[in-house]
């Protein structure tokens, strides 16, 4: 009985992406590989001509691209699901791109599965990628948020559990009868992160140190050009899912995480001279205190920077004259 043969699809959605989606499209389609590439576009009836352009593609390419196109508006967790649901059937790889991103290099696709099947405990394999600002400035992503900390080849549960320094445009993930990921990320955000935290559960996640994508920053992106507040309360909301995914193996570093991310938040309200957010930020470190481990002395510490700043201030004149 012969294998069946190899099939990669490529997860996609688009809303109001018509400065992006053929751009997008043609990175996919100028992919070179030894084994099929299908490109699945769920398009949210976007209010722009996104869904024009898509049609477009889909009939320039009827072999290689699956439209399916919402009639209403359903949001992106919904939209996700459905090209989930398409991805997953019938492939041997997927691989993730939004609608407002693109690679870059022709042999992104084939250079990952190269290594998926070299090595049968890699998952998921992911490259570095460019961070793009509107001005057209890049950064690499996955260097600048490491840091100081090595480039490995290989990373497990225990490095992405708390960050999530895998580009999503550079996603390419091992589809298994084990996967189960729909059914396993029941009741969870189906997100990048979530998918990252199940896949290092599964396998090793191999990184590719060379950048063959870029992550558009742009105003209509989901994530990328919201305000601090908002991503770091994102993921402060993301911190139970992760808890619950991992069976609480990780609660204590998830722990040291919230309190991190909740005094990340006041200190950026100080820095804005925002005394309203200040205290809001310190009603949600109270509400947490238990979750994050908070002394006695921290929380009454913050309370009085919060709602008696000239007091504050005092004290750290007088600590400082010391």
């Amino acid at each position: 009985m012969s294998a069946k043969p190899e099939l990669l699809k490529v997860f996609m959605i688009t809303y109001n992406h018509e400065a992006f989606i053929r751009e997008a499209v043609e990175s996919v389609m100028m992919q070179r590989t030894d084994f099929p590439v299908v490109l699945v576009i769920g398009e949210d009836k976007s209010t722009d001509n996104t869904r024009v352009i898509v049609q477009e593609l889909a009939a320039k390419y009827p072999e290689h691209i699956k439209p399916i196109l919402h009639e209403t508006n359903l949001g992106a967790a919904r939209t996700g699901f459905d090209v989930w649901e398409e991805c997953l059937r019938d492939s041997s790889y997927v691989a993730i791109l939004e609608g407002d991103d693109f690679w870059t290099d022709p042999l992104k696709l084939q250079k990952q599965v190269d290594v998926l099947r070299a090595d049968p405990s890699v998952s998921m394999c992911f490259h570095d990628a460019w961070n793009q600002a509107p001005d057209g400035t890049r950064t690499e992503y996955v260097r600048a948020w490491l840091g100081d900390r090595p480039v490995k080849e290989r990373f497990d549960l225990n490095d992405v559990i708390t960050e999530n320094f895998v580009p999503t445009v550079s996603i390419c993930l091992r589809n298994t009868p084990d996967l189960r990921l729909l059914e396993r990320l029941r009741g969870h955000p189906l997100m990048d992160h979530t998918i990252n935290t199940v896949l290092a559960g599964l396998g090793k996640l191999a990184f590719i140190d060379q950048p063959m994508g870029v992550r558009r920053q742009h105003a209509g992106g989901l994530i990328s050009m919201r305000s601090r507040q908002h991503k770091i309360d994102f993921n402060l909301d993301l911190l139970p899912h992760l808890n619950e995914l991992t069976a609480g193996r990780y609660v204590d570093r998830l722990a040291l995480r919230r309190k991190e991310l909740l005094n990340m938040a006041f200190d950026a309200a100080i820095g804005a001279r925002d005394q309203a957010t200040t205290r809001q930020r310190w009603q949600r470190i109270w509400r947490e205190r238990g979750q994050a481990g908070y002394s006695t002395r921290e929380l009454a510490r913050t309370f009085v920077v919060a709602y008696f700043p000239a007091l504050a201030a005092w004290f750290a004149r007088k600590r400082m004259a010391r």
